[in-house]
């Protein structure tokens, strides 16, 4: 598979979530939930247990063991009744595998965003 991830910093700990719009600036889409508890993040008919690093109405930022691809369509299962399409915008080396800026097709009420960080497994 092509290196398609950043490998400049092996680094743990939370990281802003940021994407390179057309034009290449960086920027802020929504302000961040940190959390940390597992999600299904599927490709097809690949399913992916990814550990949920932080989230937005936006997007969110996940721990993968394996190295995902830009521009690579996903969809991502934060609950059972919470399904959403969405785009991998980044990827990241990481100590422990692979951190992966996710963007949503649509963007999440707030409240469900507290619902899923709240939520136990």
């Amino acid at each position: 598979m092509p290196d398609h991830c950043d490998h400049s910093e092996h680094q743990r700990g939370p990281t802003r979530l940021l994407f390179k719009p057309k034009g290449g600036e960086k920027r802020r889409q929504a302000e961040r939930i940190t959390t940390r508890r597992s999600v299904l993040l599927r490709i097809g008919d690949d399913t992916h247990h990814v550990s949920l690093l932080d989230l937005s109405p936006t997007g969110s930022r996940v721990l993968n063991n394996a190295q995902l691809p830009i521009e690579t369509r996903v969809v991502i299962d934060l609950l059972p009744e919470i399904t959403l399409d969405a785009t991998i915008r980044w990827c990241k080396t990481d100590v422990d595998g692979f951190q992966l800026g996710v963007h949503f097709d649509e963007p999440l009420a707030f409240e469900t965003v507290w619902k899923v960080r709240a939520h136990r497994d």
